[in-house]
């Protein structure tokens, strides 16, 4: 199986408006396979379409119950493979399955846009970033190795 493509079909981003003191407790992400279709690519070939759900949840420390937001990123991703295969696969879906390594190969792509687009629009509304930023962190000559 190749995977020839993924597109957002929606991004949702809430940031609520909260008084007093507020304290991040849990950033959590999810991201899901949420249907599977065959389709029919322009060039009359037969392919999958995975569609996928990622989000983010800000739960709050304080006040305790509370989200400070959310993201919530809808889209797809498409892969071409033989008949066969097809086949294996849309079996495998009516039960809710998918072979681990397809299953692998898929949250990754769907992961990979669906990272950078959270991470971009958390910082349009004033949420933290979804994901750990890489820092640079300098030592001084004689420390480390």
């Amino acid at each position: 199986m190749r995977i020839i493509g993924t597109n957002i079909k929606k991004i949702h981003v809430v940031r609520n408006d909260l008084k007093g003191t507020v304290r991040i407790g849990k950033i959590t992400n999810n991201v899901q396979i949420t249907d599977v279709q065959e389709i029919e690519l322009p060039t009359g070939e037969k392919a999958l379409l995975f569609e996928f759900k990622f989000t983010t949840d800000y739960q709050l420390e304080k006040p305790k119950g509370k989200k400070l937001g959310e993201i919530e990123i809808m889209g797809n991703i498409v892969a071409f493979c033989e008949e066969k295969e097809r086949k294996d696969v849309m079996k495998a879906w009516k039960k809710k399955q998918l072979e681990p390594s397809l299953f692998q190969s898929l949250l990754n792509a769907a992961l990979e846009v669906s990272q950078v687009e959270a991470l971009y629009n958390a910082k349009k509304v004033l949420l933290p970033p979804p994901v750990r930023i890489p820092q640079v962190r300098l030592e001084r000559p004689g420390q480390g190795g």
